[in-house]
C-alpha cells in the first residue's frame, strides 16, 4: 500500500474512531465518507482533500492525535490480510505483556467508550482489564496470551464481567502468585 493511499486510510480509521469516542455525535455527519474506503485507497487526491476539510473531520483527527488511536489492521497488515483480502486465521501467534495499571477514577472521560467497545467493561475496572480483552482479540485460533495483572479481579465483585468473559475463552491456565 503506497503511503498516500495509507494516510487516507488511517484518517478514515481515525475519523471513525474519534465517532465512538463522541458517542456518536458525528455518526451523520460520517455517513458520506463511510464509502470512502476504495477512494482513499484508489481516488484522486483533489477530491479526498475537499472531503476532508471539514471542520469536524479536523476536530475528530486532533482527537486522534491527543488520545493516539492504533489500528492494529493498519499497523500489521501482514498479520491479518494476504493479497485479496483478510486472511483465514488472523492474528498473532502470541500476545505477551504486562498492561499499565491506571485506576478507574482516571478514566472518566473514556469511560463510555469502553462500555461501548469491551465486553469485560465495569465502571470501577482498572485500564489492564480492557488491555486483556483486546489481547485475546488480537490471537489468531489457536494463539496463545500471557500477562501479568493484579489479581484482584478474581475476587472483587468488578471483576465479575472478566470472569464471566474468560470463562468463554479456551484458557489453558491461570496462575495466581498471591
Amino acid at each position: 500500500v503506497g503511503s498516500d493511499a495509507y494516510g487516507r486510510i488511517k484518517t478514515l480509521a481515525d475519523v471513525r474512531t474519534a465517532i465512538q469516542f463522541n458517542n456518536g455525535n458525528w455518526e451523520d455527519l460520517f455517513t458520506p465518507y463511510k464509502n470512502l474506503a476504495v477512494e482513499a485507497y484508489y481516488g484522486d487526491a483533489g477530491k479526498w482533500s475537499e472531503k476532508t476539510r471539514a471542520g469536524w473531520v479536523r476536530e475528530a483527527l486532533s482527537q486522534a492525535d491527543e488520545k493516539r488511536f492504533f489500528h492494529w489492521e493498519l499497523e500489521f497488515p501482514d498479520v491479518f490480510f494476504h493479497e485479496g483480502g483478510s486472511k483465514d486465521n488472523p492474528g498473532f501467534n502470541a500476545v505477551i505483556g504486562n498492561p499499565p495499571y491506571v485506576r478507574q477514577e482516571t478514566l472518566g472521560n473514556v469511560k463510555p467508550y469502553f462500555k461501548k467497545k469491551f465486553e469485560v467493561y465495569h465502571g470501577v475496572a482498572d485500564l489492564y482489564y480492557y488491555f486483556i480483552e483486546k489481547g485475546v482479540s488480537l490471537l489468531q485460533k489457536k494463539g496463545l496470551f500471557s500477562y501479568i495483572v493484579a489479581n484482584k479481579w478474581m475476587r472483587a465483585n468488578y471483576g465479575t464481567p472478566l470472569r464471566k468473559w474468560l470463562k468463554k475463552q479456551h484458557l489453558k491456565e491461570i496462575v495466581d502468585f498471591n
